[in-house]
């Protein structure tokens, strides 16, 4: 247990202390300002006797494209096959050149389909222009997707420019710059749809919108690219390595790394698979019932409090599992908070510090951090209790 007060931690968390470098790709809500991160690496590496970092639930990749900025090598592991591709696409450079030749190629395929439906009266949209096909492309009822509740969430136009989108994404011939235009892609869904952008969980707008689909797409790639440029400043050569798998059973070399972090998701907060990533991973063609049940088990829609040790189990799996991959002498950080679930706050930190030193870490150090943007202060129904609004940053010592 922690005895003594944490020290508080003040960062920048500007809009542009935040999206720098390929920061900005996906907008992944729960994940920690790279100002932190960066913070993090330096402490964590400042004394490692292996010079390989090591991030157990990396997300969208915020860690890892630190470590590249950094100079140091990484590698990051991810049970969700959508933050696997976005953490890639954000730390590989491609050449500029190359993806404006694909870009412009890919807007003129997509436009040529994309014209007999912007015509249609009851589908709002950009073009006044019409196809030589005249008719929609025969692809575009056969490879929508289908999941519940598509088309109170996503209008008729919205839908059928998505799906086209996708269709021409998915026929570019090189993987990294397909993964690069497929990020994109499924970047501006939340964006394009009736749920509320800025808030991790879903909540309906009340309205259908009048969304230009394919502009949203085009001014997206085109920051992205922008970003890109950033990489090749970067100039120094990184190696940074992405890969699906448990991180309760990675898969990995013993006593590999110098230092590892975990920044797992809040136990009440919400669910990846089932509410926050829930329309990216379906436009994006993923199992989402497969990937849910590999996930961390958590408190999400749940009112069972014996789901709160059904989460320390797991998160034990995961901390023993960084303890034979962490060399000897070297750093384990652990990004948590507590939580509340029916009223009833729960020692998160308290049980995960308690679970590490069973296993043989010893807490090193320890830090608090005021989180500006939590996501539950965004929506009116957020109850004030029930905001996250500190982080624990723990440093332990193997």
């Amino acid at each position: 247990m922690i005895n003594v007060e944490s020290q508080l931690l003040e960062f920048r968390e500007t809009n542009a202390a935040l999206d720098y470098a390929t920061h900005n790709y996906f907008r992944y809500f729960g994940k920690l300002p790279p100002v932190v991160v960066r913070y993090i690496l330096k402490e964590g590496l400042a004394n490692a006797s292996i010079p390989l970092f090591l991030d157990l639930m990396c997300g969208s990749g915020t860690s890892l494209v630190e470590a590249r900025l950094l100079g140091i090598h990484a590698v990051g592991v991810d049970v969700n096959p959508l933050s696997v591709l976005i953490s890639k696409v954000k730390t590989t450079f491609l050449p500029l050149p190359i993806l404006r030749r694909y870009f412009e190629q890919l807007q003129a395929d997509i436009l040529s389909d994309l014209n007999y439906l912007y015509l249609q009266p009851t589908l709002p949209g950009l073009l006044t222009t019409k196809n030589d096909k005249g008719r929609a492309p025969d692809y575009v009822e056969t490879e929508m997707p289908c999941f519940p509740n598509r088309d109170y969430w996503f209008a008729p136009a919205v839908r059928q420019a998505l799906t086209v989108i996708r269709h021409h994404v998915d026929q570019i011939d090189i993987l990294k710059v397909r993964d690069f235009f497929r990020v994109a892609f499924l970047s501006i869904i939340r964006r394009v749809s009736n749920a509320s952008p800025r808030i991790g969980r879903i909540f309906y707008i009340g309205q259908e919108r009048q969304v230009d689909t394919f502009a949203v797409f085009v001014s997206k790639c085109l920051a992205m690219m922008q970003s890109m440029a950033e990489l090749e400043k970067q100039g120094q050569e990184v190696k940074i390595k992405v890969i699906e798998a448990d991180a309760r059973a990675t898969g990995l070399p013993d006593e590999n790394f110098g230092f590892i972090l975990n920044h797992p998701p809040y136990f009440a907060l919400y669910k990846y698979s089932s509410d926050v990533l829930r329309f990216e991973l379906e436009w994006g063609g993923y199992n989402r019932p497969e990937i849910s049940q590999r996930e961390i088990r958590d408190g999400f829609k749940t009112t069972r409090l014996d789901a709160f040790e059904e989460y320390i189990a797991d998160m034990t799996g995961v901390f023993t599992e960084a303890y034979r991959l962490l060399q000897t002498g070297c750093l384990f950080c652990v990004v948590v908070n507590n939580s509340t679930l029916r009223d009833v706050r729960l020692p998160v930190v308290d049980r995960l510090i308690a679970t590490a030193e069973q296993i043989g870490f010893k807490l090193d150090n320890h830090f608090c951090r005021n989180v500006r943007y939590a996501q539950a202060s965004y929506h009116r129904s957020a109850r004030e209790d029930k905001k996250v609004s500190e982080d624990y940053i723990l440093f332990f010592l193997k």
